[in-house]
């Protein structure tokens, strides 16, 4: 699954990277955040009749469309499985109709050593930015107070550098996906359920970092510093912490 990501580019790094058109909220109302969290609001890109919107989404999904169908709206649903996404009554008309990206920073996930739980921190090899795969929906209209619309992350199998730390990872689409994954009138839930496939490892490091982050008060620069030298290395080997063996040129963070 994905369970907590990093969402604190400049708004200008953002519009410029996806190419948006138009922003759908007041700039005073973003703050980034380098430890997000389920129900937090962040920059969602979707694609409207005639441009390119950057606006503010809940992580979560909860449709309205499913409150008179007996499942529980309360549910906190942040993840699907985009291996059956597309044969889910909850979330394969979202699949077909109302899918977006979520700009991040990088994503964080846990290695199990014994009783520990050790974060590691995955990140672009470029220094730019994961587009996740997601789907959104307007938020049931009791879990909310005014109106506004959730997403959920779509997760794939991992690659080569999450494996040994996760056996899930985000859907992240390269470049050349964006028009299609975004394009309104792409609606055949199969055909973009097969889009999701896992970004190759050769564009992703990974870093251990300290515990900090497992505690979801804290977002702030810090929750990206790497382990320090007292826990900074991997707890099964006592080898410092995950990099990428294609990809170790020191310059590149």
């Amino acid at each position: 699954m994905c369970g907590r990501f990093v969402s604190a580019a400049s708004l200008d790094q953002i519009l410029g990277f996806f190419d948006v058109e138009r922003l759908a909220f007041d700039p005073d109302d973003y703050e980034p955040h380098y430890n997000v969290a389920p129900t937090m609001d962040v920059p969602t890109i979707a694609e409207t009749p005639d441009r390119r919107v950057l606006g503010l989404m809940t992580w979560r999904y909860a449709p309205a469309h499913i409150a008179s169908s007996g499942v529980s709206a309360s549910r906190l649903t942040i993840n699907a499985r985009s291996e059956t996404a597309a044969q889910s009554g909850y979330f394969k008309s979202s699949l077909a109709k109302r899918r977006c990206l979520i700009p991040a920073n990088g994503f964080y996930e846990w290695r199990r050593s014994g009783g520990s739980k050790i974060p590691y921190l995955f990140r672009p090899c470029d220094g730019g930015l994961f587009a996740f795969g997601a789907i959104w929906a307007p938020l049931a209209h009791d879990q909310i107070d005014e109106p506004r619309s959730g997403f959920a992350i779509l997760t794939t199998r991992p690659n080569e550098l999450v494996a040994p730390i996760h056996d899930r990872m985000p859907v992240i689409l390269p470049a050349d996906l964006w028009d299609i994954w975004l394009d309104p009138e792409v609606d055949d839930a199969a055909f973009v359920q097969g889009l999701c496939v896992p970004l190759p490892a050769a564009f992703m490091t990974s870093v251990m970092v300290g515990r900090r982050v497992n505690d979801v008060r804290n977002d702030d620069a810090a929750c990206l510093e790497p382990a320090p030298p007292d826990n900074g290395t991997d707890a099964e080997t006592g080898q410092p912490s995950l990099a990428n063996p294609a990809l170790a040129n020191p310059s590149l963070w």
